[in-house]
């Protein structure tokens, strides 16, 4: 893919957040299938949805919010490795493996989700053959986003991993704007700089001079993308044309 074919899938207003894929393919009686069958639990900012090691007790689907997914390295540090926002299917995999839970997810403002038990999610699966394919579907939209990225993230340079961060946040949960395209997730620049992998100053710096340099406006956890293609070359100036 080169960069005008990314720019454009970033850019398509049509475009779904492949973890959302599973619900909004649903039709209106599969999603009023798995409501009668959820309880409504509503997250505080900072509150756990679910924790690593946990057994695999329910599944959730986000309604409304976002959340952080949380992996810890070896020194038992918590690392942000990416958002997730209404729509997304939360416990899916240790569901259908059995497993304990990978991550811990974190709401990041008020989270209000579906939650169901494991067992029903799996009754449910197994008796609406269509919602059994779109959760295949959205199991493979979800590793194909992933290879999307011609080179991890580990090898870049913090600009590049931060362009990169903003550019996937653009194309998952932005809106267009009288300016441009808008981003809206409740991430601090701490945050934004956990995700990344660098201090909260160079965030801050790296921020502060897209800003200058009319790439981006920042509000208060809103960035505002001025011109995506520039902000495109920042993430790929050595690896596309």
């Amino acid at each position: 893919m080169n960069r005008y074919d990314y720019l454009a899938h970033i850019l398509d207003s049509d475009r779904t957040d492949p973890g959302a894929v599973f619900w909004t393919a649903l039709t209106p009686d599969e999603q009023q299938a798995l409501a009668d069958l959820s309880q409504e639990q509503l997250f505080h900012r900072d509150e756990p949805l679910m924790r690593i090691g946990e057994p695999p007790i329910c599944v959730m689907v986000i309604q409304s919010g976002f959340a952080k997914v949380l992996y810890s390295d070896a020194e038992r540090t918590d690392c942000l490795v990416t958002v997730i926002g209404p729509g997304n299917l939360v416990g899916e995999f240790e569901a259908i493996d059995g497993g304990r839970r990978r991550a811990t997810i974190v709401a990041l403002d008020e989270t209000r989700v579906y939650r169901l038990s494991t067992r029903k999610f799996l009754d449910f699966i197994e008796e609406h053959r269509h919602a059994d394919l779109i959760l295949k579907q959205s199991l493979i939209s979800r590793f194909r986003e992933v290879n999307r990225m011609p080179l991890s993230m580990a090898s870049r340079k913090p600009s590049q991993r931060l362009a990169l961060l903003l550019l996937d946040l653009l194309s998952r949960y932005g809106t267009d704007g009288p300016e441009g395209r808008c981003v809206t997730v409740p991430l601090t620049q701490e945050e934004i700089a956990n995700w990344v992998g660098v201090n909260r100053q160079i965030v801050n710096k790296l921020l502060g001079s897209w800003r200058s340099e009319g790439i981006l406006r920042v509000a208060l956890r809103q960035v505002t993308v001025l011109d995506a293609d520039r902000l495109l070359q920042q993430a790929y100036r050595r690896s596309i044309g």
